[in-house]
């Protein structure tokens, strides 16, 4: 008898099945309690694990039919049984989603047509957001796509962190605590150069002040020092590289 999410038994009368994955032989069941249906022919073209899986001889036909819970949400199942399909479309999705999408494919051993579409996509999306994806590679320790995320950025784009478009300010700090512990120190060790060198340093100080109406407002302005500094290395196609390739 099939078991939500929570724990709860759940009876055929009480299921809730996605409006377009209402019809099929294989029953899939999400982590938020939404039942799918799909063809299993469909299912053993793409996955070499649901191919053998629907070659073993099954028991016979109980009142109450066995659903395949999978940790994902509704939508990410939504899409991927619509990619296991002979459409070949791909619908919008989320850089986490594709990312979901990709670990479904790996978990089954889908085939090379479903799971390069996946890759290819994300790929594209790691060019666009690298600090998001950076961050989601580290939370699954995806080492590749992570090397991706490195080689898409710049200096600017690194010092800046995640989710900052201001030239002179930097969540950089903020960015880098989101990371795995491992990945910090690693990225922290291929950003930085060897040695120190003097370096005129350029800050961009706030300062407060009150007009006539009261009200507050916050002027910048250049403070220049003379400093001894790390300074950050130029080439990030060999800093992906190397993240990716070293023994660590």
């Amino acid at each position: 008898m099939p078991v939500a999410p929570n724990g709860s038994i759940v009876h055929k009368s009480e299921r809730e099945y996605h409006p377009y994955h209402q019809y099929g032989d294989v029953l899939f069941v999400s982590n938020q309690g939404m039942y799918f249906r799909t063809d299993g022919r469909r299912l053993a073209n793409e996955s070499t694990v649901f191919r053998d899986m629907l070659q073993v001889p099954q028991p016979g036909v109980k009142s109450e039919e066995k659903a395949i819970s999978l940790d994902v949400t509704s939508r990410v199942l939504d899409i991927f049984l619509t990619h296991v399909s002979p459409n070949h479309f791909m619908l919008a999705t989320t850089l986490e989603e594709t990312h979901s999408l990709l670990s479904l494919c790996d978990k089954f051993d889908c085939s090379e047509r479903l799971t390069d579409l996946l890759k290819g996509r994300l790929m594209d999306q790691s060019e666009t957001i690298p600090w998001r994806t950076l961050v989601i590679a580290s939370n699954t320790d995806d080492r590749k796509l992570g090397a991706e995320a490195l080689r898409s950025m710049d200096r600017d784009t690194f010092l800046r962190g995640e989710g900052n478009d201001i030239y002179y300010s930097s969540n950089l700090k903020d960015s880098m605590n989101r990371l795995r512990p491992d990945w910090r120190g690693k990225i922290w060790d291929l950003v930085l150069e060897d040695d120190t060198t003097n370096a005129t340093v350029t800050r961009m100080v706030p300062r407060k002040w009150k007009s006539r109406r009261r009200i507050w407002h916050t002027n910048y302005h250049a403070e220049v020092t003379k400093e001894r500094v790390l300074p950050f290395r130029d080439d990030w196609n060999d800093i992906a590289n190397r993240f990716q390739q070293d023994d660590w």
